[in-house]
């Protein structure tokens, strides 16, 4: 059995460095299809499309931005419902609602966030676990299998798994990703 393919971005919504290794989410091995570093450049490390800018600032290690900014991922995934993405993120501010990844061009509220410290993927999954701590560096991993189940991780530890029979997990039609 092997993994859906794969790619690591870093991203958040004040201070951002570079990705990490990806993290394996079961048995088997995951095809890494992008690598996003952000050493001043948006550019795809292993030559697949570029991540836009909605807003922000590319430094030589990082891209900081503030709400309603961000990067987007334009026709980067073979297959919308089955990926994992890693992010390495430092978020200034953790209280209420932060977007993290978004599948719908921002026209819906459904997609990843951090909810005053916790992962959680809404509207289906949440926890009570604070592991995304103000202006602390966070792996945050997010899984969508072939069976339709997303998983989320923070900092290696999997903080829920849950079906996904509405396909809220899986980008939309002319969908960018982030």
């Amino acid at each position: 059995m092997s993994l859906a393919p794969s790619f690591r971005i870093a991203c958040g919504l004040a201070l951002v460095a570079a990705g990490l290794a990806t993290l394996p989410v079961s048995s088997g091995s995951a095809t890494l299809i992008h690598v996003y570093d952000l050493n001043g450049s948006l550019a795809d490390g292993l030559g697949g499309p570029a991540l836009l800018s909605d807003g922000g600032a590319l430094g030589l290690t990082s891209y900081s931005f503030a709400p309603n900014q961000g990067l987007r991922l334009a026709g980067g995934l073979p297959n919308p419902g089955v990926y994992t993405i890693e992010l390495t993120c430092q978020i200034s501010n953790t209280a209420g609602y932060r977007k993290l990844i978004d599948y719908q061009n921002l026209t819906a509220d459904d997609g990843l966030y951090n909810l005053n410290g916790t992962l959680n993927f809404y509207p289906i999954a949440n926890t009570t676990i604070v592991r995304i701590l103000p202006d602390q560096m966070a792996c945050i991993t997010l899984t969508r299998d072939a069976s339709g189940v997303l998983t989320g991780y923070v900092d290696a530890f999997q903080t829920w798994s849950v079906a996904d029979p509405s396909n809220l997990g899986v980008v939309g039609p002319a969908a960018d990703v982030l």
